[in-house]
């Protein structure tokens, strides 16, 4: 059983003027880096080799999670 939480504002929430302050302009926008998880039931995603935690960034204007490396968005599956 996984036991860890998110801020709420990391799950699609407004986010916070103090965590704007460490975002960086991506070129299309402001965007934030995280590390997340991917869901441990997302069958989908573990079958592709995906990692348990990815470096990804928060895309400020829409709102969606990218992998950095990837850029493939996975904000369904964190």
């Amino acid at each position: 059983m996984n036991n860890r939480q998110s801020f709420d504002w990391i799950v699609g929430n407004l986010i916070p003027e103090k965590v704007m302050q460490f975002s960086y302009d991506s070129g299309a926008g402001p965007a934030i880096g995280v590390i997340a998880e991917v869901d441990e039931v997302d069958k989908e995603l573990q079958a592709q080799g995906w990692p348990l935690l990815v470096s990804e960034f928060i895309d400020v204007p829409t709102g969606e999670m990218l992998c950095r490396n990837t850029s493939v968005v996975i904000t369904q599956h964190r």
